[in-house]
């Protein structure tokens, strides 16, 4: 069931509506801690895009409180069956 939910946001081009819609919900989400300058969510069929990128969610917070905010409150937490595994990056490519 969880590889069916994730094949519906992650899958390519006739998933649009899903993935809208889960790109609505995860920027409402990780928004409660702090203003948000970028989220991306690669998809395999985004140009460039890294297989082993695929179905992460990335999150450049304007203040970096906020992303230690998310880090503390969502790190190791359950989502769709697995526990949520955050990292700080130095960038993400527009």
């Amino acid at each position: 069931k969880d590889l069916d939910l994730q094949k519906k946001i992650i899958g390519g081009p006739e998933n649009n509506s899903e993935y809208k819609e889960f790109m609505q919900d995860i920027q409402f989400e990780l928004g409660k801690f702090g203003a948000i300058d970028l989220v991306k969510i690669p998809r395999p069929t985004d140009l460039g895009v890294k297989q082993e990128d695929v179905g992460k969610v990335f999150v450049r917070y304007l203040n970096i409180s906020s992303a230690f905010s998310c880090y503390n409150l969502l790190n190791g937490k359950p989502y769709m069956g697995k526990p949520v595994d955050i990292l700080f990056i130095n960038s993400i490519e527009q």
